[in-house]
């Protein structure tokens, strides 16, 4: 921008305004050049809203022009907290928690199948632990 030569030639038209003592003719004709602008500036935010209204465009303040119609809403949703689990499973491992609880297990010659329940670790029976177990002042045996 010129800023430094439009300074230069506003202040010789002060100068020679004083000199001739015309300051009064001066400040008309800035006046007029400044309503000239605001009236300009008017008409086109007012075509702009109109044209706005009846297309459904919205212009932004740098020149791009938006249709209000074909903003939708984001297609991803992010969750708050941690996500649950970002971690790959090999190509060995099963899909499902419920198939890989139920594994073989082989203790004593006895196969066990293993299922999503704790078991009594001394009679291997399910619904009771160690602890709780009925038969804990017992022997295995009997």
């Amino acid at each position: 921008m010129e800023y430094d030569k439009l300074m230069g030639n506003f202040k010789k038209a002060l100068n020679y305004s004083i000199d001739d003592n015309d300051q009064k003719n001066l400040n008309d004709i800035i006046l007029s050049y400044i309503a000239k602008k605001e009236e300009k500036r008017k008409n086109e935010a007012r075509l702009a809203s109109i044209e706005s209204q009846t297309s459904n465009n919205m212009r932004l303040r740098d020149g791009r022009i938006y249709n209000v119609e074909s903003i939708k809403d984001p297609i991803i949703h992010k969750g708050k907290g941690k996500p649950l689990s970002k971690r790959l499973k090999a190509s060995n491992e099963e899909n499902s928690k419920v198939n890989s609880r139920k594994i073989l297990k082989v203790n004593n010659g006895n196969e066990v199948e293993v299922t999503g329940e704790r078991k009594c670790r001394l009679y291997q029976e399910i619904r009771h632990y160690a602890p709780k177990c009925l038969n804990k002042g017992f022997n295995k045996e009997n």
